[in-house]
């Protein structure tokens, strides 16, 4: 994959530190609709952002999914509103984006059915459900690396 390239002219090309988080947010909502683009999907945006789907994607066999993003910049834990995140749709998925000084993201693509089983990466709580990041549960996130998962979308 492309995370696997260096920019030694580059130092700062991937100093996330530098962006504020809004920007490190537009920046993992453009990086995961161009690795969608890159999978022959289409992207669709919605005009207004109020039930927290950041994006819908189509295949080729024209299904549709319901794109919701996150970003870190450091081991943490992510937070999806109930409201706004129902894990009984089956067409609903979690992009997370890990930042990592000096070089690409880590891109990962999460069912939001997976949290209907919670562990010790997903979690239920009372109003929202939440991804802890952390490095104890590292190979568990790994299992959903982006081009891992996308395969069974296509």
């Amino acid at each position: 994959m492309v995370s696997s390239i260096t920019y030694d002219n580059f130092d700062d090309k991937f100093d996330w530190d530098n962006l504020t988080k809004l920007q490190s947010g537009k920046y993992a909502e453009y990086y995961t609709k161009m690795e969608f683009t890159l999978y022959r999907f289409e992207v669709f945006v919605p005009e207004i952002d109020d039930r927290g789907i950041d994006f819908i994607v189509k295949n080729e066999h024209k299904q549709f999914f319901e794109i919701q993003v996150k970003s870190l910049r450091q081991y943490d834990t992510v937070t999806m509103d109930k409201s706004k995140f129902d894990i009984l749709n089956e067409n609903l998925f979690l992009t997370f984006i890990l930042f990592t000084q000096k070089k690409l993201p880590d891109i990962f693509l999460i069912p939001a059915k997976k949290w209907k089983e919670p562990n010790t990466l997903f979690h239920d709580n009372k109003d929202t459900y939440t991804l802890n990041v952390n490095e104890k549960n590292i190979d568990i996130l790994n299992k959903y690396k982006f081009s891992n998962i996308i395969k069974d979308m296509i």
